[in-house]
């Protein structure tokens, strides 16, 4: 028998609004942020984002997620991550990007 694991993030939000709050929710996690989606998903939330980073005293990096969760894009956004010193990750949007959804805290 195979061994699976699955490992959930620690936190996930939903709900009407809720992206309004992103900086605030993030400086629970970390002070350097990535934050990933796909153009789209950017698209509709990238104005939402940036008023929510500008009250705080925090700035990110964005990185269009290119669309699979696959091991070379896994490598790609971890590289940025490192390059850049950040501390957490965050996905925003579903699918594809939620698959690839995971925060860590240096």
């Amino acid at each position: 028998m195979s061994r699976y694991v699955f490992q959930s993030p620690s936190r996930y939000i939903q709900g009407k609004g809720e992206i309004k709050s992103l900086a605030n929710e993030v400086n629970k996690l970390g002070d350097s942020p990535l934050i990933i989606s796909d153009s789209l998903v950017w698209s509709l939330t990238n104005k939402d984002i940036n008023e929510s980073f500008k009250s705080s005293e925090m700035s990110y990096k964005y990185e269009e997620f290119k669309g699979e969760a696959s091991e070379n894009e896994i490598a790609r956004l971890s590289q940025i991550a490192k390059d850049n010193d950040i501390n957490v990750i965050v996905g925003v949007g579903g699918g594809k990007t939620s698959e690839m959804f995971f925060i860590y805290a240096s």
